[in-house]
């Protein structure tokens, strides 16, 4: 082959790789750019047919791609677990860095909330929330992640007072409002908040942060048939992401809860 042909074919490439580069860029920013989160109560991954299945809970994790995912009601060291550490268990099948925040004592181990990360997680903490001394300690369990090409945000699963009647939830949502709200703008809420969202514990969330599923409120329990939506995933009102999808899952065995799923990217 002569040098003229060879120079001919070289000068063809570079211009196609020229022409593909800032297609390449574009996806490459589109991918950073892109999250997908999930939060579900797992009901210390026992299903609404009697059986403890972590198997099962890690593959409605799997089958969605999540990035991030904030998880409740799990289990690590209890009797009625099989002594399962299942925030380190889920942690390995999903192939996601694991991170447990305990909130009480329970059956021979610990009981909390956890969350589950694809991004890179620079800082933890659990927060206890305010909680009466005849009620259930509540906790929020923040992370701290960093993708490779945006800024660093607060990712925060938090599992809020059940009781009817008279409750914590008012002082947890202020709790929680109190903590990120002066950097709502970088924080992402997600978790079990026990309310829908016209009670009025709701309102101190809402005003700082945006419901991915107000449009809809699809309910999230019971699983079998849903009637009630208590379950959210929040964003900050005038934070840089946009919601692009959001859906309620049709996982009706796996939890009593169904989990909810948005995919946000950063705002153009």
């Amino acid at each position: 082959m002569s040098n003229q042909i060879c120079l001919t074919i070289a000068n063809r490439i570079l211009v196609a790789i020229v022409a593909f580069a800032p297609r390449l860029a574009a996806c490459t920013a589109e991918e950073t750019a892109t999250l997908r989160i999930m939060t579900y109560n797992v009901h210390h991954c026992e299903g609404t047919d009697g059986k403890l299945d972590v198997e099962r809970i890690a593959k409605v994790i799997t089958d969605q791609q999540c990035d991030l995912v904030a998880l409740q009601e799990l289990d690590r060291h209890t009797a009625r677990s099989e002594s399962m550490d299942q925030i380190a268990q889920l942690a390995k099948l999903t192939g996601l860095t694991g991170c447990f925040g305990k909130a009480i004592d329970f059956g021979g181990g610990e009981y909390g909330v956890g969350v589950l990360s694809r991004l890179p997680i620079i800082e933890r903490r659990t927060i206890k929330l305010p909680s009466g001394e005849r009620r259930e300690q509540r906790v929020a369990l923040e992370i701290v992640v960093k993708p490779a090409n945006s800024p660093e945000f607060t990712f925060v699963s938090t599992h809020f007072d059940h009781s009817s009647g008279e409750n914590d939830r008012a002082r947890q949502a202020a709790s929680l409002r109190e903590l990120f709200g002066a950097n709502s703008r970088d924080s992402i809420l997600a978790g079990d908040f026990n309310a829908p969202a016209t009670r009025a514990e709701m309102a101190p969330l809402l005003e700082k942060w945006m419901d991915v599923d107000a449009k809809k409120q699809s309910p999230t329990i019971p699983a079998a048939k849903p009637t009630l939506k208590i379950d959210y995933i929040l964003l900050p009102q005038s934070g840089p992401w946009e919601v692009v999808s959001t859906e309620v899952l049709n996982e009706p065995i796996a939890s009593d809860h169904l989990p909810l799923v948005t995919t946000i990217r950063t705002k153009q």
